[in-house]
């Protein structure tokens, strides 16, 4: 766009042509002194003859009083004087009564130009000033506890309070309501873009920055209760999740929050690394883990970070062969010492050393047992294997038992037979102290998966009865080999005394096992993560065999946006009709139609689109602005446990552009418009306040109370007679068509007079989606448009927007008047904030410097952005669009009361993404912004003193 042409734009308050004005061109514009000051000229040229007939001077001196001749002035303040003291000479009296009467001509002749304006107007053209336009109200009724319903009919009056004549003011409801006790419990948005895939969730009682939403699914098995050890966890799905690599996030339920855990993705296997310093995994407990599932086993959590391809194209359905399913449920762990041990004697305590098999173990009869039914089930694959650390035993048991070798010839042949058991089962297969780790060994093992448990019966009684025999006869035998005076009395070597016998005492004791199992609902439970519905729904609850609960978002093209409005209501009744009413804040450049708008609601087969006879009425236009929509309630409609049901608004939209908020919904609701009965009609302008309108004009028992909580919205006053000229004026001109810059900016402000500021930029457009720089192309025309902040109310009233509605019927209605031809873009002003960074110093007496700091804060907001100002009457309505001069904040801040002179100032200017910053100081001149953009203030100025 060309830099030498500045468009300067039109303001709503600046349209009246000054031509137009009455007091423009007057046929006769003397006023009485004026007159005064004429005949006194006059009487200085007409002689003057007395009573006799002779020449006697001019007629000046009837005028000397009044009338300085020397410099040609009315002595207005000595006339005054006169006149208030009545001490007026007759003739001078006589005169100025004269003056008054012929004002009145004067009134009535210079009308001639407005009287030939009415009548060329009203008379030739017939145009008529335009009357005014009833105003409507949000009304919301509560019925009383002992109702079920009440009817009130279209047309029920309600009560306004009196105007200034003392009228009543009446408003009539625009349609049939049924009222019940139902009343909207929850409002959540759910927000899904496949542009870069995630979800986010907010509430209207939250921030506008809204939060990532969870979504995905969770995973409840008794496989899962894993309380220590090295713990591995492997899925199996029933086709590949390689696209989930970068996308899930895995926590598991622990004892105090979810935990997060690092997962390996490969094929159609997740494989989860929970190490042994992480905290056990536990059975869910919603009063810590809040999520609403009805889990009774450790869960797994997966949350989506993104949404999976998946998940946009179809929603998941068993039935579906492309449906990924889980199929099968791994679990490796190593070294686990949560094990319940019990000897003969009873449980033990495995944090103490114990004698598995007592103190005296008898073979074939002392038993040891293991219990853990989270181990041993039908899910338990061989091997296992039990890691024991032994107290006391030697490090080698086959030299540890030697010397039990070298005397078994001593013994008989019975007990030689059972050395050689003993042998074979306890020294053979023990040569060394690894192969002692598995009772498996030395003892007969039966696993029980019904008690949950493993029994190790002792084949052996480790060598107790065998070393008291072994003993003495080794003793024995030593003895007979030495002569009493110590000589020995053969050649035989004496045999080594056998060590006491090692009895299996216990230090600690772990586990190595593997669990696995097809995914099977009987022995696991799947759940959907909704960002919603589990927070309240009971439903929320999925199997592999219940999928159609799964949120089914609408295959969306790529690129693109999908809002979602879930609305829960509560004590819905079971039949007939309800009204919500939805407060919608709708971004400037949204616009909903019917092919990206489905309302919806949840049924025991999921959400279901409501039929063309669902919904009766709907006044938001398709979400695009507030009101009211009237819905049938569905036969099948889900109503749960706590008298609950669900709601959805489904919309779409391409990716990047904006999508609207709701921020409110009530039932009950219906609107209702003003009767005039000769009323005095001033509260059209701005709206009649809320709580206005408090109860019925005539009581109905079954309503509790009528609520009124905004005010009126789309009255008008009556057209005035300058309004009325200032229309007809540029209807003569544009002739209902728009072709110049003039045309579309006073066709738009005509049009609607919520707008303000209207500039018109030719043969531009925006660059490419969602960057704002302005394009030279012919057949284009750019119209940006301020509010009117009074009649518009604004979320952020520094950055005040029309509505999207709004720029959506001006796009329409000026589309109508120009050629089809021309590429028309109506939108708002984006904003360049202007931040002031300033050391002042304050005059002697000021010295309240918090007080000042923010009187100065205020006063600098309402200077750079002047709508802010409520007392600023010609800006009010306006917002200020020229260019800002650096030296006129600085004359500003040194013409303030308080402030003495400007130390240092700075002028930080910031563009709407906040990519855009520069700094202007005293040497600069004008603070530059782009033809589209407008100044604002900064919430906040730097300030110091």
């Amino acid at each position: 766009m060309k830099k030498d042409i500045e468009y300067q734009g039109t303001y709503q308050n600046k349209r009246f042509p000054h031509g137009l004005k009455p007091d423009y061109f007057k046929l006769d514009d003397r006023t009485r002194e004026g007159l005064l000051h004429e005949a006194a000229q006059l009487a200085s040229h007409i002689k003057y003859y007395n009573d006799k007939n002779q020449l006697d001077d001019h007629w000046e001196e009837y005028f000397t009083d009044v009338y300085d001749y020397a410099n040609k002035k009315v002595k207005t303040q000595f006339l005054d004087e006169l006149e208030k003291k009545g001490e007026v000479p007759p003739h001078l009296g006589l005169f100025l009564a004269f003056a008054d009467v012929f004002h009145v001509a004067q009134e009535e002749l210079n009308r001639l130009a407005q009287r030939h304006l009415d009548y060329y107007y009203r008379h030739i053209l017939h145009f008529e000033p335009q009357g005014a336009v009833a105003d409507r109200v949000n009304l919301f009724f509560e019925l009383t506890k002992n109702q079920e319903r009440a009817v009130l009919p279209q047309g029920t009056l309600c009560d306004g309070g009196t105007d200034k004549n003392g009228r009543k003011r009446v408003y009539a409801t625009d349609f049939n309501i049924s009222v019940s006790h139902a009343g909207v419990d929850q409002v959540m948005t759910l927000t899904s873009m496949c542009e870069d895939g995630f979800l986010s969730l907010s509430t209207p009682h939250e921030d506008k920055f809204q939060s990532h939403a969870q979504f995905g699914f969770a995973l409840s098995s008794p496989l899962l209760s894993l309380t220590d050890g090295e713990r591995m966890i492997e899925l199996t799905f029933s086709s590949s999740v390689e696209e989930w690599r970068d996308l899930v996030r895995v926590d598991y339920s622990s004892p105090t929050e979810w935990i997060s855990l690092k997962s390996e993705i490969s094929d159609e296997r997740i494989k989860i690394h929970v190490t042994e310093k992480m905290p056990p995994i536990v059975i869910y407990e919603e009063a810590i883990h809040h999520m609403g599932l009805d889990a009774h086993e450790p869960v797994l959590r997966f949350v989506f970070s993104k949404l999976p391809s998946h998940f946009i194209e179809s929603h998941i359905d068993i039935d579906k062969e492309e449906a990924v399913r889980i199929e099968k449920i791994r679990v490796e762990v190593k070294n686990s010492h949560e094990l319940d041990c019990f000897t003969d004697y009873g449980i033990v305590n495995r944090d103490t050393p114990f004698l598995p098999f007592g103190t005296v173990p008898v073979a074939d009869a002392s038993t040891f047992k293991i219990k853990n039914h989270r181990i041993f089930n039908s899910f338990l694959k061989e091997p296992y294997s039990l890691h024991i650390n032994w107290k006391g035993m030697p490090e080698d048991l086959a030299a540890y038992y030697k010397s039990y070798q070298d005397g078994w010839g001593l013994l008989d042949n019975s007990q030689q037979g059972f050395y050689k058991r003993f042998a074979a089962i306890w020294l053979n297969g023990s040569e060394s102290a690894r192969d002692w780790l598995q009772l498996k060994s030395h003892c007969r093992e039966y696993l029980d998966l019904s008690e949950g448990q493993i029994q190790f019966v002792s084949s052996v009684d480790y060598g107790q009865n065998l070393y008291n025999t072994l003993l003495g006869k080794v003793m024995m035998h030593n003895t007979r080999l030495i002569e009493r005076n110590g000589v020995m009395v053969t050649d035989e070597q004496q045999l080594s005394m056998p060590e006491k016998p090692y009895i299996p005492e216990i230090q600690s004791i772990a586990i190595s096992y593997v669990l696995e199992s097809e995914y099977h609902s009987s022995n696991s439970r799947m759940f959907a993560i909704h960002p919603v519905l589990p927070l309240e729904h009971p439903h929320a609850e999925y199997t592999d065999y219940n999928y159609s609960l799964w949120p089914n978002l609408h295959p969306l093209p790529e690129n693109s946006t999908e809002r979602s409005f879930n609305v829960s209501i509560k004590h819905l009744p079971s039949e007939g009709e309800f009204n919500v009413y939805f407060e919608i804040l709708n971004p400037s450049s949204f616009v909903s139609t019917a092919d990206t708008y489905v309302w919806q609601y949840l049924s025991a087969d999921g959400w279901t689109d409501f039929s063309e006879n669902g919904i009766i009425r709907d006044t938001t236009d398709h979400f695009n602005h507030s009101g009211v929509v009237t819905f049938v309630i569905p036969l099948n409609i889900d109503i749960d446990e706590s008298d609950t049901t669900w709601l959805r608004l489904q919309m779409s939209k391409p990716a990047g552009s904006p999508m609207p908020s709701l921020v409110l919904a009530r039932t009950n609701c219906t609107t209702a418009t003003f009767c005039d009965n000769d009323n005095d009609l001033s509260h059209l302008r701005f709206g009649l306040p809320a709580g206005t309108v408090n109860r019925l004009v005539v009581r109905n028992a079954a309503i509790k109370s009528v609520e009124q909580p905004s005010s009126s919205f789309d009255g008008q006053e009556a057209e005035s007679e300058e309004s009325f000229y200032t229309r007809i004026s540029e209807r003569l001109r544009h002739k209902n068509r728009a072709s110049s810059i003039w045309d579309y900016e006073r066709m738009v402000l005509q049009k609607f007079p919520q707008v303000s500021f209207a500039l018109c930029l030719p043969n531009v457009r925006f660059g490419k989606e969602g960057v704002q720089q302005l394009v030279e192309e012919p057949g284009n025309v750019l119209l940006l448009l301020s509010p009117n902040t009074e009649l518009n109310p604004q979320s952020n009233i520094l950055e005040p927007k029309v509505t999207v509605q709004n720029l959506d019927e001006i796009r329409q209605f000026i589309a109508r008047l120009t050629s089809p031809h021309v590429s028309i873009d109506v939108t708002n002003f984006a904003y360049r904030t202007i931040t002031v960074e300033c050391n002042v110093q304050l005059r002697k007496g000021y010295y309240d410097l918090r007080h000042y700091r923010e009187q100065l804060n205020q006063e600098l907001r309402q200077y750079i952005a002047p709508w802010l100002n409520p007392k600023n009457k010609d800006s009010v309505n306006s917002l200020t669009y020229k260019s800002k001069n650096v030296s006129d904040i600085y004359f500003f801040l040194e013409n303030l009361e308080y402030v003495d002179y400007v130390k240092s100032a700075r002028i930080i200017v910031t563009n709407n993404s906040g990519n855009d910053q520069k700094i202007y100081n005293i040497a600069d001149q004008v603070i530059e912004k782009e033809a589209y953009e407008m100044f604002t203030s900064a919430e906040n100025h730097v300030i110091e003193f």
